[in-house]
This record gives structure tokens, C-alpha cells and sequence, in this order.
């Protein structure tokens, strides 16, 4: 059963912004990355982090 304090973070959460102290961050996820953090109620989490930045270009199989 969650604590009192862990059900105050149960759902889903939308990333909002992503600090660090060296250009490394940015550089990884550019300058907005996007993403979102699920809780459930189990004690399992998830998060998942678009990066914003430009998507790398593939050669098309033929």
C-alpha cells in the first residue's frame, strides 16, 4: 500500500523542464525536449524523453 506521500505523485506528469549544470544537456536533447513520468499505485515507474533536435537522416533501402 502507497504512503500518504508517495499517492500525492500516482499518475501521469508532463515534463516541463530539464536543468543541468553543463552544455552537455542540451546538446543531448536539444533545447525543448518533450516527455512525460508515470506512477502507479505498485511502485512502477516509467518516463520516456523525446529529444527536440533534428532527426538524423537515413539512406533509404532499395
Amino acid at each position: 500500500m502507497p504512503s500518504e506521500t508517495a499517492k500525492r505523485f500516482i499518475g501521469m506528469w508532463r515534463l516541463v523542464s530539464i536543468t543541468g549544470t553543463t552544455a552537455e544537456v542540451q546538446a543531448n536533447r536539444g533545447p525543448h525536449p518533450t516527455g512525460v513520468i508515470y506512477y502507479d499505485g505498485t511502485g512502477h515507474m516509467a518516463v520516456q524523453i523525446m529529444p527536440d533536435r533534428a532527426r538524423p537522416r537515413y539512406a533509404a533501402h532499395t
